[in-house]
């Protein structure tokens, strides 16, 4: 699995994401929600329609998950 995260710095549910992750072996690629702002919010807003709120956003396998809820919600069912 190949994940995707925007994260920002001292952000606590990106620290638990990545970690939910690599518990799974994940290939993890971080990019900085500060530095990367606008390609993060085209990225969501194309797919969602609107920018995002929180970090992290994430995408496993190029497919978009959404936040830390969403991952965590998701990994659980598989």
């Amino acid at each position: 699995m190949k994940a995707t995260i925007y994260s920002k710095p001292n952000c606590p549910y990106c620290v638990r994401a990545k970690m939910l992750l690599e518990n799974r072996g994940a290939e993890i690629t971080e990019l900085s929600a500060v530095d990367q702002r606008e390609q993060l919010i085209e990225s969501v807003q194309g797919i969602t329609g609107a920018p995002p709120k929180t970090v992290p956003q994430i995408w496993l396998d190029g497919e978009y998950v959404g936040g830390f809820q969403e991952l965590d919600a998701r990994l659980k069912n598989h």
